[in-house]
């Protein structure tokens, strides 16, 4: 019994040792962005009636090429349920075209928020990392019933200056 005490102990001392509170992401050169957008239905082309919106926080490493991104939204189903099926994202060229990354995923929330990610195989290539920069993309939030997007709103990058 005694043993058990003292293997208990240490384990749980090694467990509180080895926690640390999370902190700051920060990038391994500095080169930083936050990521934000707001969006709604007055955006998409034609303007839309509806009263959903929608917005975004993220943050983005140039160098890694990865991005994290939380897309929130409210008033999803306009009366009548509806499912999001994914979050698209395209190049701002004025000509409908595939989305440069598709994010799949299905929710029935009328009020939540999505927290996800590009990186690695699945990330942006350095151009389209310059493109996202430079204020040339844009987002949509994509449903059962607006396959083609409910929201849409442009993507923001500002130079995170914390890291420099």
């Amino acid at each position: 019994m005694k043993n058990l005490k003292y293997k208990l102990l240490l384990f749980w001392g090694v467990i509180l040792v080895s926690c640390e509170k999370g902190g700051d992401l920060v990038s391994l050169k500095g080169n930083t962005y936050i990521i934000t957008a707001s969006a709604d239905a007055k955006q998409l082309s034609p303007g839309s009636v509806l009263t959903t919106i929608s917005t975004v926080n993220g943050w983005l490493d140039k160098e890694g090429r990865v991005l994290t991104l939380t897309v929130a939204w409210q008033n999803l189903n306009q009366g009548v349920p509806d499912t999001i099926q994914s979050v698209a994202i395209y190049a701002s060229t004025g000509v409908v075209a595939e989305p440069v990354k598709l994010l799949r995923f299905i929710n029935f929330s009328n009020n939540g928020s999505m927290n996800m990610g590009l990186a690695g195989n699945t990330g942006f290539t350095s151009d389209q990392v310059a493109q996202l920069i430079e204020g040339n993309y844009y987002y949509t939030i994509n449903t059962a019933k607006y396959p083609s997007g409910l929201v849409k709103g442009k993507l923001i990058a500002i130079m995170n200056r914390s890291n420099k």
